[in-house]
């Protein structure tokens, strides 16, 4: 059975295949939607991860530094 994080990454990687699949077929303006709308996907899981850092049990040194580095 697979876990929450597992459900997620497979149904993103299921929306990503879909989208490229049809890529080749949009025009210029249609591609740069789907570019668009991945970015914003990216930009999502990337603060959802910035959320983790600080808020997990790092200690807060450590958490800094990575916000540093990944910022």
């Amino acid at each position: 059975m697979l876990n929450n994080k597992q459900k997620v990454r497979r149904q993103t990687t299921q929306q990503i295949a879909h989208k490229f699949h049809y890529f080749e077929q949009l025009t210029e303006s249609e591609a740069e939607k789907v570019v668009g709308g991945l970015v914003t996907e990216a930009e999502a899981i990337f603060t959802q991860f910035k959320r983790q850092l600080i808020l997990g049990n790092f200690e807060f040194e450590i958490s800094a530094t990575a916000l540093e580095f990944i910022e």
